[in-house]
């Protein structure tokens, strides 16, 4: 074996986030990755995902495309390409905040397995406990922890790096177990996993050195995708909602004059939009928000009717 490869093994079941830790605290060169061991790399990986970090000092971290592997079919698949990002290379780091808080998994990875990141920036995002006020036990599994060590770079560094190439591979058996998270797809239960990173996004974001504009348009681009339309659903959500951020954090202040924003809110007509408005918070900023909010999106709406009475009056004369 390669006299460079050292081998360890805890003399207790530490669980994955003290284990990863421990892992950071023995590594010693200047990059740092994390393996999972129902996880492989294609030959060469990590020189790929290393090259970036010399052609451009800018990045946050490197990450790649992966292949899920399933030991049954899943809606008629034996496996899934995940995190591909096109066309790749190097793309702010807001952007990679911006899927984290519509929660779009699909392009952009939580695992660390698919990154690599510089040692220092990983002791520097480490958390060993993400706080969480629901009821969910999310640090036992490690769900948000992992994502911090991405989230947290973001803050620092205006560009991150993605390879479309999927050089990683996830199996869905450990050792003939079903892993955790197929457990919770073919169970349903996958609100449970879904909740826990948008609670620790909501943590980081509450804590993170940004400006108070760009929190605003985070935290209000998580409540315009998810908040539903349906009335009987939708009081239980703004609770819950609200319970994702630290007690005091002003959610309801929403950010309504960026383009990403007012295309979320036409997904909505201007009676469901009076309705879900209503439910929030009675304070003064809102009650600003909403005739601000109402305006945009009947704008939106009478603009996107106008497109399309266009080709119609132009036929007819």
């Amino acid at each position: 074996m390669d006299s460079r490869v050292k081998c360890y093994r805890n003399d207790r079941n530490l669980g994955p986030v003290a284990n990863w830790l421990r892992c950071l605290g023995l590594s010693q060169g200047e990059y740092f990755k994390i393996l999972f061991s129902d996880d492989w790399l294609e030959p060469g990986a990590i020189e790929q995902l290393l090259q970036p970090f010399h052609d451009y000092p800018d990045l946050a971290f490197t990450y790649c495309s992966a292949i899920h592997h399933y030991s049954q079919p899943l809606g008629g698949q034996m496996e899934r390409l995940l995190f591909q990002h096109l066309p790749g290379g190097v793309i702010p780091t807001f952007e990679f905040l911006w899927e984290s808080a519509l929660y779009d998994l699909e392009i952009i990875p939580v695992t660390p397995s698919a990154a690599l990141f510089r040692r220092a920036d990983a002791i520097d995002a480490f958390t060993l406990t993400v706080p969480c006020r629901m009821e969910f036990d999310c640090n036992r599994r490690g769900m948000g922890n992992d994502a911090m060590l991405f989230w947290k770079p973001c803050v620092n560094y205006p560009n991150h790096y993605h390879i479309p190439e999927p050089l990683l591979h996830f199996a869905e058996d450990a050792e003939g177990e079903v892993s955790f998270t197929m457990s919770m797809i073919r169970s349903g239960s996958l609100k449970t996993e879904r909740n826990c990173y948008i609670s620790a996004f909501a943590h980081f974001l509450a804590a993170a050195n940004l400006p108070e504009s760009t929190k605003q348009l985070l935290h209000t681009g998580m409540f315009w995708q998810r908040v539903p339309a349906e009335p009987d659903t939708r009081s239980a959500f703004i609770s819950e909602f609200s319970l994702c951020f630290p007690e005091g954090y002003p959610w309801w202040k929403f950010q309504v004059d960026d383009s990403r924003i007012r295309t979320l809110l036409g997904r909505h007509s201007p009676r469901i939009l009076q309705a879900i408005l209503s439910a929030l918070p009675a304070v003064p900023e809102v009650l600003f928000l909403k005739l601000r909010i109402l305006l945009s999106a009947t704008k939106l709406r009478l603009r996107t009717l106008l497109n399309q009475v266009k080709p119609s009056l132009k036929s007819g004369s």
